[in-house]
């Protein structure tokens, strides 16, 4: 970034009477990390780093969250949610994840959650299930009800996009909408294994509310939606970005997409 400029990394750091070469300096990174938010609008700090890295930016952290901070750029902060989980399935399944499960193929476990969506009198409700071992999204569906219906049609989604492996795991909370017989019924005619959180330890199911946080944080509470219908085709566009385009740290800054495709490319002979 300071080559970029022509300016020297050490005016970054020199007492006032430099303040006119750090004031250009901090009005141009500025522009970069705009440049960077419109494209990525959710990026935090780290990820803006990391884009501008990859466009051949070079500026430090420190830097980029200062010029955030002065320019009102940083992320909108976490709002208050209604319950979404009602803890009534039948059912005493063990939770496979706390018992050692291993995860190291795409396909070996799917985890599925419900997060709520405000709209103007009410909310609607997003079911969604991810590959933990891409982090990528494989199922979804969006309904004004929080039935079993809404979840039957998420994982049906997610079976028509994936196939998941020999013995997969789905995992979820021990809510009814995931332990009803048609739920259970089609999860298990698929291969798969009930794996249920503990009860009052919402903490287990920790790689969807990553997600689920991600979500809001970048797409949720930056915009305002007028309807279900506008909602749902947000969401869907925020999710494809999400895993075709997103950094993701866990997978050493490579979208889930991404770092897909390069396992495929690691698998050819």
């Amino acid at each position: 970034m300071c080559q970029l400029l022509g300016v020297n990394r050490s005016l970054v750091y020199r007492k006032p009477s430099d303040r006119p070469e750090r004031a250009r300096f901090y009005r141009e990174l500025t522009f970069e990390i705009a440049s960077v938010l419109g494209v990525h609008p959710g990026y935090g700090c780290r990820r803006v780093r990391r884009q501008l890295a990859k466009q051949g930016v070079d500026c430090g952290f420190k830097s980029v969250s200062r010029a955030m901070k002065e320019a009102g750029l940083q992320r909108k902060r976490k709002r208050p949610s209604p319950k979404t989980s009602d803890g009534k399935g039948r059912g005493n399944y063990p939770n496979l994840l706390k018992e050692g499960a291993v995860i190291d193929r795409p396909g070996s476990v799917w985890v599925a959650d419900i997060t709520y969506i405000g709209l103007p009198g009410g909310f609607a409700y997003l079911a969604c299930i991810l590959d933990v071992y891409l982090r990528k999204i494989v199922g979804r569906a969006m309904s004004m009800r929080i039935d079993g219906k809404l979840t039957l049609a998420a994982l049906k989604d997610a079976l028509a996009r994936m196939t998941p492996g020999p013995g997969w795991i789905h995992h979820s909370d021990r809510g009814s909408q995931y332990l009803s017989e048609d739920y259970v019924k089609l999860m298990l005619a698929a291969g798969g294994r009930i794996s249920c959180s503990d009860k009052a330890s919402p903490e287990d199911n920790a790689f969807m509310e990553s997600f689920f946080k991600t979500l809001k944080a970048e797409e949720v509470w930056l915009e305002e939606y007028e309807s279900v219908r506008q909602a749902d085709q947000s969401i869907n566009r925020f999710i494809g970005y999400y895993n075709a385009d997103r950094m993701h740290s866990s997978l050493n800054y490579l979208s889930p997409e991404e770092f897909e495709r390069g396992l495929k490319e690691n698998d050819q002979p």
